[in-house]
């Protein structure tokens, strides 16, 4: 994970995941329209280039973003209303996040494939981070694993400590950004160790190949 990897995902952390409640069951609907959102505007990205429609593009994307996210709202709310409800303008906010992480308006040159690989690669890296960091939050924060149902919130309790002070605090905004920081910390520290144990294995190749 590089130092642009960090700060994007700070940044979309920021906007999609510390505001939205600490609980599973509302992580899990926005992870999945996040990914709902990158596959389909990649290849409404795409068709623009095909049809030429460069001038157009970026307004095109956004009003396209903004309708699917709209017609997934619709999906929820059928499924399971008071998920809906509660979440309000936050389900929203997986659009801006597609955004930051997708790669739409500079990828004139690119095949679809390549276009489609490298961006749901972006969404699905993240999509594992979010789905941890909403976990987390859950068990620690509430001592809970919770699912959106039709009839509402599935809960499934744990024997957990989390009616203490220290622990609710990590179901609050404040505990949402340590968390994430501590997080991201730890994605990063795995990226180095792995870049060093890559370098050391290349370097053990070329010594024998020198010999």
């Amino acid at each position: 994970m590089n130092r642009n990897t960090i700060f994007m995902y700070i940044a979309v952390s920021l906007v999609m995941l510390v505001p939205v409640p600490g609980r599973l069951y509302y992580g899990m609907p926005v992870i999945f329209v996040l990914n709902l959102l990158m596959v389909l505007t990649t290849l409404f990205s795409k068709l623009m280039d095909y049809f030429k429609f460069y001038t157009l593009k970026p307004i095109c994307i956004l009003l396209f973003l903004v309708g699917i996210t709209i017609f997934a709202r619709q999906l929820l709310i059928l499924y399971s209303p008071v998920t809906a409800l509660t979440m309000g303008l936050l389900f929203y906010m997986p659009t801006v996040a597609v955004l930051m992480l997708g790669r739409f308006f500079d990828n004139r040159g690119m095949s679809l494939k390549i276009a489609l690989v490298g961006n749901m690669k972006e969404s699905g890296f993240f999509s594992i981070y979010a789905f941890v960091f909403f976990l987390l939050r859950d068990i620690v924060g509430y001592g809970t694993i919770s699912f959106p149902v039709p009839s509402g919130i599935f809960k499934l309790e744990l024997p957990t400590l989390s009616y203490f002070s220290p622990f609710t605090f990590w179901a609050s905004i404040p505990g949402a950004l340590v968390l994430s920081g501590l997080l991201l910390a730890s994605l990063s520290f795995i990226r180095k160790y792995c870049g060093i144990l890559e370098r050391s294995e290349e370097l053990r190749q070329e010594g024998e190949n020198d010999n």
